[in-house]
């Protein structure tokens, strides 16, 4: 998925799409939906880049829509606050570059 480089890394459509699609399906979903749905967003934190993918959604995907990119942002916020220092050198890096561009 990663390249080298924090300003080369691009996301893997198909890892894209499984993140995207979980987002978009948690729109109408029933309680038993949420929890396994909480579960993969949860097991996506042993994929070293996944952080990667949400900044992705955030920055990048201006055109998604805004809930996808709401729930992206969250997800990447709570990541951040409970595991950034156990993120790879090159995430964080990639976070703190392409993640200022879309506060404000």
């Amino acid at each position: 998925c990663a390249q080298r480089g924090s300003m080369a890394w691009a996301p893997s459509q198909e890892g894209l799409g499984q993140l995207l699609g979980l987002f978009r399906s948690s729109a109408g979903a029933t309680n038993e939906q949420h929890r396994h749905i909480q579960q993969q967003l949860v097991s996506f934190n042993s994929i070293p880049d996944y952080n990667n993918y949400l900044v992705y959604i955030v920055n990048h995907m201006r055109e998604e829509d805004p809930n996808v990119r709401q729930m992206a942002g969250l997800v990447l916020k709570n990541n951040i606050r409970d595991h950034w220092l156990r993120l790879p050198p090159e995430v964080q890096a990639y976070v703190k570059e392409n993640l200022l561009g879309s506060v404000g």
